[in-house]
């Protein structure tokens, strides 16, 4: 991801000369938006120790560690107070400002636009507003807000990162990009931001704990085989799995999304994996199940795939094989990888 340095430059004089922040957000509030502006918050009171207030038009995703000077729903005569007392305004994951505020409120508008003013935004889409040639605007079409704030705070400034930090940005980076979905030139990058902030956890939080902030709101129609996959989690050396068995899908017809979701989400997303792989039922066949294994670029998977009877590419490949569980299926595959030489 690529940050001008002297925007960068500006953006830390800004932050570092000025004392009382407010960071407003979009309406239809999801977990990038809210974890970018929770993060930032922190960030802002625990790193810089300035006086910071999140807005937020709805309630917050329940499960975030919030700010105490956050602003819920607040009536004109507040959000006035708020901005007399800001000298910085952020607005955070917005590309059309209509979605920033939930209803037509010209005077507050313009108090927001008489301040220092700070967009940060993933959205292709251009911002369709007046902004002076001196405001700053750091705008990137990438994977998610969480993952700009995360590449100038973590990586660029080197701050000190608290696990409040970690948990609202991985949960906005892991929420906003479904799995990393977004092919661009940086989704290498998100993903390695994204395991950087699960090792901030200081034991505060697992990548399960993100999951059960998000995967309700994103997928409730398979929360039921997520909790299941995750709880089945296994971490072997660096080789990391998960299974579902037949009487656990409850719902045969989302199977192989839930299938694309664990391996490129769930398992994709645990710090210092080599490889993984996923076991599940192929449910027309009793005892029958699939494997699907991953890898990154220098660890072939291919060779445990080819010794259970499938085959398939380096870094992705596949095989069926019969066994009494999915477990014990998993087992079996695990065997393979040993004796191929993946550990």
């Amino acid at each position: 991801m690529r940050i001008l340095s002297y925007k960068l430059k500006s953006l830390e004089k800004l932050i570092r000369d000025h004392d009382n922040f407010v960071i407003f957000t979009h309406t239809g509030l999801d977990s990038d938006a809210n974890g970018s502006s929770f993060g930032l918050n922190f960030i802002l009171t625990e790193n810089f120790k300035k006086r910071t207030a999140s807005v937020l038009f709805e309630p917050p995703i329940e499960g975030l560690p919030a700010p105490p000077n956050t602003l819920v729903k607040p009536n004109t005569a507040t959000l006035k107070q708020v901005l007399n007392a800001a000298d910085v305004v952020f607005i955070l994951d917005v590309a059309e400002p209509h979605r920033t505020f939930p209803f037509d409120h010209p005077e507050v508008e313009k108090m927001i636009f008489s301040k220092q003013l700070v967009l940060i935004d993933h959205h292709a889409t251009p911002i369709k507003i007046k902004i002076k040639p001196a405001d700053l605007v750091f705008r990137y079409i990438c994977s998610a807000t969480a993952t700009i704030l995360s590449e100038i705070f973590v990586e660029k400034l080197k701050l000190k990162i608290s696990w409040k930090v970690a948990f609202n940005l991985a949960t906005g980076i892991l929420a906003d990009t479904r799995g990393f979905k977004y092919l661009t030139n940086n989704r290498f990058s998100t993903c390695l931001l994204f395991k950087k902030l699960l090792k901030f956890s200081e034991n505060h939080f697992s990548i399960r704990d993100i999951y059960t902030v998000t995967e309700e709101k994103l997928f409730p129609e398979t929360i039921d085989e997520i909790k299941t996959i995750l709880e089945h989690i296994k971490i072997v050396g660096k080789i990391a799995y998960t299974f579902i068995d037949t009487d656990e899908v409850k719902n045969p017809s989302r199977l192989q999304a839930i299938k694309l979701f664990t391996l490129h989400k769930i398992l994709e997303s645990i710090p210092a994996i080599h490889a993984f792989f996923f076991v599940y039922p192929k449910l027309k066949d009793k005892n029958l199940y699939s494997i699907s294994f991953r890898s990154i670029p220098t660890v072939d998977v291919s060779k445990a795939a080819m010794a259970l009877g499938g085959g398939g590419h380096k870094n992705a490949s596949a095989a069926k094989l019969k066994a009494s569980t999915a477990l014990d299926a998993a087992k079996k595959a695990l065997d393979a990888l040993h004796r191929t030489g993946v550990k």
